[in-house]
């Protein structure tokens, strides 16, 4: 299909504009969707969102998004990226924590076995 079209690219985009131009619904929406598609991802502002720095502010964020949704800013379907990336951020450390108790357990495990050198 691409060979066939090789070289014809101009001319088609040059029809399909003509033909929006005149009127034609469907050569409109594809000139639409090639020129302004629906954004995915995009930017949001979350009014008074905290500095991030430590799993102790996660908290505030929530309550800004929380904030935001209820005034209007965003959706809740806009909202759950945000609250989902906070809600990993504290589940990283929450990985990091049980691994530094499960280490000390065993360090203590392994002492609790030695012999008591007097």
């Amino acid at each position: 299909m691409e060979a066939l079209l090789e070289g014809q690219w101009e001319g088609l985009g040059k029809t399909a504009v003509a033909l929006a131009l005149r009127g034609d619904t469907a050569a409109l929406r594809l000139c639409l969707d090639r020129i302004a598609p629906v954004r995915r991802g995009a930017h949001i502002e979350i009014p008074d969102w905290p500095k991030i720095e430590t799993r102790a502010d996660v908290p505030k964020a929530h309550a800004a998004i929380l904030s935001a949704v209820a005034a209007g800013h965003l959706t809740a379907e806009e909202a759950r990226p945000s609250s989902d990336m906070l809600t990993a951020y504290v589940t990283a450390f929450d990985i990091i924590d049980a691994a530094a108790e499960v280490a000390e357990i065993k360090r203590l495990q392994q002492e609790a076995g030695k012999p008591k050198v007097v």
